[in-house]
C-alpha cells in the first residue's frame, strides 16, 4: 500500500507505540467479524444487483453501519458512523463524505469506504486515489472530519469485500477496535491538519444532523409551512420534494399572486443552513442574453468581470459542495427563456462547464468556465398573461411543472388566516434534509429501487402512456422516463408505508406529460380523451398490464359525449387520479369553449 501521509511509512510491531505517519501491521487471528460483514454486504448486493457499490446514497449502507456501530461501542449509529461506496472513481469519496454526512464543520468517529475495483482498472492507482481522498477527511483539512476511516475493496469476480487499510488519528480507540475486528489490516497514522485541537471526536456534538428523505421530513416540512404562515395543500410538500429529488429544476406555474414565489422561499429557507444559500432574482422584460445571469467581462478593462447575484451563488455552491443552494428565478417568462437561460439548460443536462469569458486566466477571481454545481437547485415561477412569453417544449420538457390554482375552498382557508408570511421563522430548521436532497438529486435511482410489484407496474404503465401518446404523434423521450422514475423512487422514500403508487403516477402525468401539450381542438382533443380513457381503464394498483387498444376504444366512446357527460366522466376519474382528472376537465372545457388550450394556465 502507498502511504498517503507526508511522512515516510515503515512497519513496526503491533505492541510498540508507532510514531505519527508510520504503518502498523497486526497479525490475523479471527475472521468472524469479516464473515458477518460479508453476509450484510451480500444482502446489499442482492438488493442492488445492477448498481452495487455505486449505490452510495443515504441509507443504503445502514444495516452495515448499525452492526459496525455496535461492534465499535458507538451508541448513536446514525450520528457517529457513515459509509460510502464507489464503483468507478475513488475521488468521488471527496464529495460523498461531505454531501452524505453531517453539515460542514462537524466531526464523526467512524467512516467506512467501500471501493469496487473494475476488471479494466489500474488497482494500484485506484487505491492510491481512495487513500488520498479519505486521508483529507481524517487530517481535518476538509469540513467534515473522521477519527478513523477503514477502506474495504471488492476485487473483480468476487462477491465479497476485504479490509484494505485503516487511516486514523493517533491514540484512537476506534482504530484499536477496528484492529480487533479486522486483524491484519494495515494502519496509517495521520497528522491532524485542522488548525485547531482535534478535541473529543468520539463524542460528536453535531449542530445539524443529516436525515434521509422520509415521512418524518414531510411531516416537519408541513409544520414549517404552518410556522411560516404559508397556506399549502396537503400533497404539495411531497410533490415539491420529490420533484427536486428527481431533478434540481422545478417550475411553479399559475395565476399571479397564488403563492408560487412564497413557496420557493419557504422551502429554500427551511432547507438552507444559512441565508447566503438562497438567492432570488427577478427576471426582467429586457433580458436578451446570458449576461443577466452569469455576468460578463468588462470590455474596457481586460482584468475585470461584472458579477451578478446568480453568479455569486454559483461560486458559493462550487466552493461548498456539501451544502444545497437555491436560485429562485421570479417570473421567468417575462423574457424569452431561451435567450438568457440557454447556458444553464445546456450545462444542467450535460454537466459541462458554463463558459464565462475567453481570457487566458481568471478575471478578478472569476474563472474562464464554471462547472454546473450538482448541489444547485433552480426554482422558477411562471405567470401566464399578455405580458409574458410561452415556454418552448424543450424548456418545459426539462422540469417538473407544479400548477397553482385557486378555488373557493383555498380562498376560504386563506381568508381565515391573519398572520403574514414569515420565511425567516423557519430558516435552517430543515438543513439536515437539505444535504440529503442534494445527494438524491445528484445520485442514481431506478425501478430496481422499488419492490418488484411496483417496478413491474410502473414499467408497464409508462410504456402504456407512451403508446397512447405515440398514436397521436406526442411521444416523450428517455430523459422524461428517467426523471419520472426518479420522482417515483423519491416519492416512495418520502411517504413510506403511506405511499400510493397511483398518486405518484397521477402527479407525474400532470407535472411531466400534460405540460408539453398545447394546441387547438383538432390536435389536442383526441390525445386528451385517450389519456382520460387510459386512466379510466388502468392504474398501478391493478394486477394486470394496460390494454392500450381498449383505452383507445374507450376514447372513441368519449368522443361522442357532450361536454356535461365528459365533465361527469372526469368527476368519476377523480377517485383514482384526482390531479389528472381536474386538469383534463379544465383543458377539455377550454377546448370546447375556445377551440384552443394549453396545460399551463393563467
Amino acid at each position: 500500500m502507498e502511504n498517503t501521509d507526508k511522512n515516510e511509512a515503515s512497519a513496526v510491531k503491533s505492541d510498540e507505540v508507532a510514531p505519527v505517519g508510520q504503518v502498523v501491521v497486526t497479525e490475523p487471528s479471527d475472521e468472524s467479524a469479516l464473515n458477518k460483514l460479508n453476509k450484510l454486504f451480500a444482502q446489499l448486493m442482492e438488493r442492488y444487483p445492477q448498481k452495487g457499490l455505486g449505490t452510495s446514497s443515504m441509507g443504503k449502507f445502514d444495516p452495515i453501519r448499525r452492526w459496525l456501530a455496535d461492534e465499535l461501542g458507538l451508541s448513536e449509529w446514525a450520528r457517529q458512523t457513515y459509509a460510502v461506496g464507489s464503483s468507478t472513481a475513488a475521488h468521488n469519496f471527496n464529495s460523498r463524505w461531505v454531501q452524505n454526512n453531517l453539515i460542514s464543520g462537524n466531526r464523526v468517529p467512524f467512516g467506512a469506504a467501500f471501493l469496487n475495483v473494475p476488471s479494466d482498472a489500474n488497482e494500484t492507482k485506484l487505491l492510491a486515489s481512495a487513500m488520498n481522498a479519505n486521508e483529507h477527511f481524517v487530517d481535518g483539512s476538509r469540513p467534515t472530519s473522521f477519527e478513523a476511516i477503514i477502506t474495504f475493496i471488492q476485487r473483480p469476480g468476487e462477491n465479497s469485500v476485504a479490509p484494505y487499510a485503516i487511516q486514523t488519528l493517533e491514540d484512537s480507540d476506534i482504530a484499536q477496535k477496528l484492529v480487533a475486528l479486522f486483524p491484519g489490516t494495515p494502519i496509517t497514522l495521520v497528522n491532524w491538519q485542522g488548525g485547531t485541537a482535534k478535541g473529543s471526536i468520539s463524542t460528536i456534538s453535531a449542530k445539524v444532523e443529516v436525515a434521509p428523505l422520509s415521512p418524518e421530513m414531510l411531516s416537519k416540512l408541513r409544520e414549517a409551512f404552518e410556522e411560516a404562515n404559508y397556506q399549502a395543500s396537503d400533497d404539495l410538500a411531497g410533490r415539491v420534494i420529490s420533484s427536486l429529488a428527481a431533478k434540481p429544476f422545478l417550475l411553479l406555474a399559475g395565476l399571479s399572486g397564488t403563492g408560487k414565489t412564497l413557496l420557493a422561499l419557504a422551502l429554500a429557507r427551511w432547507l438552507a443552513a444559512a441565508p447566503e444559500q438562497v438567492q432570488t432574482v427577478a427576471v426582467g422584460a429586457d433580458w436578451t442574453s446570458t449576461h443577466h445571469l452569469i455576468g460578463y467581462p468588462d470590455a474596457l478593462d481586460p482584468t475585470k468581470y461584472v458579477r451578478t447575484p446568480a453568479l455569486e451563488l454559483l461560486l458559493l455552491a462550487k466552493s461548498h459542495p456539501e451544502l444545497p443552494y437555491f436560485l429562485i428565478l421570479d417570473e421567468m417568462n417575462l423574457s424569452h427563456v431561451e435567450r438568457y437561460f440557454s447556458d444553464f439548460l445546456s450545462a444542467m443536462e450535460s454537466r459541462e462547464d458554463i463558459v464565462l469569458h475567453g481570457g487566458p486566466g481568471a478575471r478578478e477571481g472569476i474563472p474562464k468556465s464554471l462547472p454546473f454545481p450538482s448541489n444547485l437547485f433552480l426554482v422558477g415561477t411562471i405567470n401566464v398573461d399578455e405580458t409574458t412569453y410561452m415556454f418552448s417544449p424543450k424548456v418545459i420538457d426539462r422540469a417538473n411543472v407544479i400548477e397553482f390554482t385557486v378555488n373557493a375552498s383555498a380562498m376560504q382557508s386563506y381568508l381565515s388566516g391573519s398572520a403574514d408570511f414569515s420565511p425567516a421563522a423557519i430558516q435552517g430548521m430543515g438543513a439536515g434534509y437539505g444535504t440529503a436532497l442534494a445527494d438524491a438529486a445528484g445520485g442514481s435511482a431506478g425501478l430496481e429501487d422499488l419492490d418488484s410489484t411496483s417496478a413491474a407496474a410502473f414499467r408497464a404503465g409508462i410504456l402504456g402512456l407512451f403508446e397512447v401518446l405515440d398514436r397521436h404523434g406526442l411521444q416523450f423521450g428517455f430523459r422524461t422516463v428517467r426523471e419520472i422514475i426518479r420522482y417515483v423512487v423519491a416519492n416512495r422514500q418520502l411517504f413510506g408505508e403511506d405511499w400510493s403508487a397511483v398518486s405518484a403516477l397521477d402527479a407525474q402525468i400532470v407535472q411531466r406529460l400534460l405540460p408539453r401539450l398545447n394546441g387547438d381542438s383538432a390536435k389536442l382533443k383526441p390525445p386528451l380523451l385517450a389519456l382520460m380513457a387510459f386512466c379510466t381503464t388502468w392504474s398501478p394498483a391493478l394486477d394486470f398490464a394496460p390494454d392500450v387498444a381498449a383505452a383507445c376504444a374507450k376514447a372513441a366512446e368519449f368522443d361522442h359525449l357532450d361536454q356535461q357527460a365528459i365533465r361527469q366522466a372526469c368527476g368519476e376519474l377523480r377517485a383514482t387520479y384526482p390531479l389528472t382528472a381536474d386538469k383534463l376537465a379544465r383543458m377539455l372545457k377550454r377546448l370546447a369553449e375556445q377551440g384552443y388550450t394549453t396545460a399551463i394556465e393563467a
